[in-house]
């Protein structure tokens, strides 16, 4: 058997194909590994974007909000200076609305996702009311919704209102850097919302036709 020259190269042809096979089922699994990530990523990223939509759209619709120096309820409006109508939407207003309605917007248009008017119904130490008509991006952290009712250049009026249900109470906050800063007195107003119905271009167009004046340069 020792000089059988076939034995020999069988026998050393054996821990040949045993070693050659090994790596072979090693490199196969982390492609499986790969392959798994992938598939986990692509679920989460569909999950949050699924997520991200379902939370815009509980929000758009047209909302009237009442804005007051002190209390304030829908039911009690004796502190009530101001009101608004805002129309929130879950995709980017046009860029003829958005001239139409505001022409003197300093947003990217791409942000732009709401429009509002408001009625200055008694004078207030408030930055609310520069603006009587116009456009603004929104922003929903959590509860917490944000969007403005004045934007300039070097000045604004920020409304932050946690949401329960279709109502929304918060602060409307006078705010400005430079010659723009808010004098000490303008201290944070009251605002109080309340969901009208859903959300509708031809409100934001109506709001446009209605307005009294034009909006004031910024």
């Amino acid at each position: 058997m020792l000089n059988d020259p076939t034995a020999v190269k069988d026998k050393l042809r054996a821990p040949i194909e045993s070693t050659t096979q090994s790596p072979t089922l090693v490199a196969r699994w982390p492609m499986n590994v790969n392959a798994l990530s992938l598939f986990l990523i692509a679920t989460v990223s569909c999950a949050v974007q699924a997520s991200d939509v379902n939370k815009d759209s509980a929000v758009t619709g047209t909302y009237e909000f009442i804005i007051c120096k002190g209390t304030c309820s829908f039911s009690d409006r004796g502190n009530v200076f101001a009101t608004a109508v805002v129309v929130f939407f879950d995709g980017v207003i046009n860029r003829k609305d958005k001239e139409r309605i505001d022409p003197y917007s300093h947003y990217d248009p791409s942000d732009v996702r709401a429009c509002y008017m408001v009625d200055v119904k008694a004078h207030a130490q408030s930055y609310l009311g520069i603006n009587k008509i116009g456009v603004s991006p929104w922003n929903l952290n959590g509860k917490t919704l944000q969007f403005d009712l004045f934007h300039g250049i070097d000045a604004g009026y920020v409304v932050e209102v946690d949401r329960t249900g279709d109502v929304f109470t918060g602060i409307g906050i006078s705010q400005g850097a430079g010659m723009g800063a808010p004098p000490p007195e303008y201290v944070p107003d009251t605002v109080v919302g309340r969901r009208l119905g859903s959300p509708k271009i031809s409100a934001c167009r109506n709001l446009a036709a209605s307005a009294a004046s034009t909006p004031a340069h910024r």
